[in-house]
């Protein structure tokens, strides 16, 4: 790793010691083999970081990584033809670090699975399945894993009210909620669809663009109120 990566490696911990705290299970991790680290781009930078003792460190520069990733609206690749073609392995890349790294498995497959430009809830369901195995008793995770099988069988019922029931746990993410927001908001169900964007607002856990988001879309929804059922 170059100085200016190791500097850059350095600035983005600093900022993970504010993203990261309180994202993972408070229990030691089980760090798998590094021969099971995610391949790719950030590899070298992973496997020195492992190395020096700092493998809990390197899943927060990942994870810092993955979200700057997720907000960059990346075209579709040649080699794939879609969008965010690298989320899975992004995520995998975080959890493989840290396996408690709780949020990093809800944030990747919730987008995986109920953002519109991606859709591919099969690799969602990978991720769910892997962060089940190394985190059993953590539930949003089993929750995730059901609305998901309500989503393959078009039962939007079922699947809102099991997501609706997530979001006052703590690493539910917004992203996830804004997901949400938006299903209430399509279905005429204004009311619905604002106290869940005052519950981001409320519990900003994530970046400063979802409470910017949130306030823009309240405004949004009070107007829709005002002018009737959809």
């Amino acid at each position: 790793m170059s100085r200016r990566a190791l500097a850059a490696a350095a600035l983005c911990a600093g900022m993970a010691l504010c993203a990261g705290a309180g994202l993972r299970a408070s229990s030691t991790p089980r760090f798998p083999p590094l021969s099971q680290l995610v391949r790719g781009p950030f590899q070298a930078q992973d496997l020195q970081l492992s190395a020096m003792g700092l493998r809990a460190a390197a899943a927060d520069i990942a994870w810092v990584q993955l979200l700057q990733y997720a907000g960059g609206e990346p075209a579709p690749t040649e080699e794939s033809g879609r969008r965010y073609s690298r989320l899975k392995d992004m995520t995998l890349r975080v959890v493989r670090l840290d396996p408690r790294f709780q949020r990093a498995y809800a944030f990747g497959a919730a987008m995986l699975a109920w953002d519109p430009e991606v859709q591919r809830p099969d690799e969602a369901l990978d991720i769910l399945q892997e962060g089940i195995r190394n985190n059993p008793d953590y539930g949003l995770l089993r929750l995730m894993v059901a609305a998901l099988a309500y989503k393959k069988q078009g039962d939007m019922p079922r699947m809102v009210g099991l997501l609706e029931s997530s979001l006052d746990d703590p690493a539910c993410p917004s992203l996830m909620k804004a997901i949400l927001a938006n299903i209430h908001k399509e279905r005429g169900e204004y009311a619905a669809a604002l106290a869940v964007w005052e519950n981001v607002l409320a519990n900003g856990r994530d970046d400063a663009s979802y409470q910017e988001r949130a306030r823009r879309q309240i405004d949004v929804i009070h107007r829709l109120m005002e002018k009737g059922p959809k």
